[in-house]
């Protein structure tokens, strides 16, 4: 028994080596049967992200009112007694509810059947369907907003949802029995009733031209009240470009620009004014102001030129004469300055300076009797100053034996 279990043995370790000693010539990959799963798994999943994101980001757009009007022909005059219903379509889907409304007619056998009216009557032109051919057109103070709808001309029906359909779908109802309403009922239910919101009519006037350089003065003025002196330049040229002869607008430019110093550019200004309105006396002062202070005396002598006494005397223009009277003593032209003295006298008489030149303008043209009475007429009135004072009573005393 030994020997024939060695034997076998030796027979199975044999076939053993001999299968072991052979290679494979096929050799067959392993099957992976899950890629193919995971493929299917991954497409459904991809499709289900794409159709919830699609139900999220898509909104749904609520039927307008003017998609829910049917266009219809116009119903012959004999059916005009016939009222049409009103089907009432609601979405609450949407957070704040539109109502759309669509109007729908009964057919008989001798009308045609209502079809869709032109969306055009959703605008307030056509907002009303009037029924009688002959009735007038609403005015324009009886038409209502496109919000409003004409509902007081038919029988209105409200089209609830069910529980099976979702709101936002429009129910289909079945039209009512005609209703026959007299013609002049349909015709006035037609005319909407205006509303008082909508007779306040805001009316915008063009300003003119004076207007706007007054508004641009205006706003120059309120510039220097917070001292910001180049704004208000800008707008006092802007004024004076509107309007070129604005007396205020030019003199407050004039001065502005010479408050800061800039006293060739003030001169232009005003002498550009004169070219534009030679008689504006209160632009000629005001250069003899600037031209004294720079002891410019000739320049103050030929803006104030023997031309404009007679308007400076219509005017009562103190200044003037004050000027022109000062810049003719400097120059020693003692006649002009006898006339300026003398007009001064004449319109105040009580101040005591007026009387003391015009004495002293008398004494240098050798006319010393009637330079002697004006100097006791100051030194009488009194309010000189201390060298004034004794001036006058120095000449008073010297001109005593003089013929």
């Amino acid at each position: 028994m030994s020997l024939l279990n060695k034997a076998l043995k030796d027979i199975e370790q044999r076939d053993g080596e001999h299968e072991l000693a052979l290679e494979p010539t096929v050799k067959l990959p392993q099957a992976r049967p899950w890629r193919n799963v995971i493929t299917i798994v991954a497409v459904l999943v991809s499709a289900m992200v794409v159709i919830v994101l699609a139900y999220l980001l898509i909104p749904t757009a609520p039927k307008s009112t003017s998609d829910s009007f049917d266009e219809a022909p116009v119903a012959d005059p004999s059916h005009q007694a016939k009222a049409p219903t009103l089907d009432i379509e609601e979405t609450a889907s949407q957070p704040k509810q539109t109502t759309s409304v669509a109007l729908t007619a009964p057919k008989d056998d001798n009308s045609q059947p209502v079809s869709a009216i032109n969306a055009e009557l959703n605008s307030p032109q056509h907002a009303n369907v009037v029924e009688d051919n002959q009735a007038e057109p609403p005015t324009s103070s009886q038409q209502l907003p496109s919000s409003t709808k004409p509902v007081e001309a038919a029988q209105v029906i409200v089209a609830s949802t069910t529980e099976d359909e979702p709101s936002h779908k429009p129910v289909a109802t079945q039209p009512k029995a005609p209703q026959v309403e007299p013609p002049t009922r349909a015709v006035n239910a037609s005319q909407p009733v205006a509303s008082s919101s909508d007779t306040a009519v805001k009316v915008v006037k063009a300003l003119s031209v004076q207007q706007r350089a007054q508004r641009w003065f205006e706003q120059g003025q309120q510039s220097l009240r917070f001292a910001m002196t180049n704004e208000a330049i800008k707008q006092f040229e802007q004024a004076v470009i509107l309007v070129p002869e604005h007396e205020q607008a030019r003199s407050s430019l004039a001065a502005t620009l010479y408050g800061q110093q800039r006293l060739e550019e003030a001169y232009s200004v005003l002498i550009n004014g004169l070219k534009v309105a030679p008689e504006t006396l209160s632009w000629r002062v005001m250069i003899a102001k600037m031209a004294i202070e720079q002891q410019q005396y000739q320049r103050v002598l030929e803006v104030l030129g023997d031309g404009q006494d007679a308007r400076a005397t219509q005017l009562g223009n103190n200044d003037y004469w004050i000027l022109k009277g000062s810049a003719a003593r400097q120059l020693k032209q003692h006649d002009i300055a006898k006339v300026c003295f003398t007009e001064l006298v004449r319109r105040q008489p009580n101040v005591a300076k007026w009387w003391l030149a015009l004495a002293t303008s008398e004494d240098a043209l050798g006319q010393y009797h009637s330079a002697r009475g004006h100097y006791a007429t100051a030194l009488q009135l009194g309010g000189l100053s201390g060298p004034s004072q004794q001036y006058a009573r120095a000449r008073y005393d010297s001109l005593q034996d003089t013929p």
